[in-house]
């Protein structure tokens, strides 16, 4: 994906593209966020939007997914260790309904 987006960037870096071109690089790359970007342009700008904004939403949403693959990861490595729920809240910031889910998926249980 990352290749994809060098290629639009290099392109499109600071034109105005169409909200429906907005539409297939979200559904090219996956990105929900995009594609609502380019729906409301279509709405509020006449169609137009600017392409350096789309790439932004591209990479704020890579990184939060990325956020949240860690906070997973660490979550899962403080219940192995059998790290109490308050801690784990306090460092991930995932509820306790969220840390339930994980412990399930690994066969864990919370310790109180």
């Amino acid at each position: 994906m990352i290749v994809i987006l060098k290629k639009i960037n290099t392109v499109y870096k600071e034109k105005a593209i169409s909200a429906e071109l907005g539409v297939v690089i979200g559904a090219i790359t996956e990105s929900q966020r995009l594609i609502n970007h380019a729906l409301k342009s279509e709405e509020k700008k006449g169609g137009l939007m600017n392409m350096c904004g789309a790439l932004e939403e591209l990479v704020n949403e890579g990184v939060e997914k990325g956020v949240e693959k860690e906070k997973i990861s660490l979550t899962k490595m403080m219940i192995e260790e059998g790290e109490p729920v308050n801690k784990i809240v306090k460092y991930t910031g995932l509820s306790v309904d969220k840390l339930n889910e994980i412990a399930l998926s690994i066969g864990k249980t919370l310790i109180v």
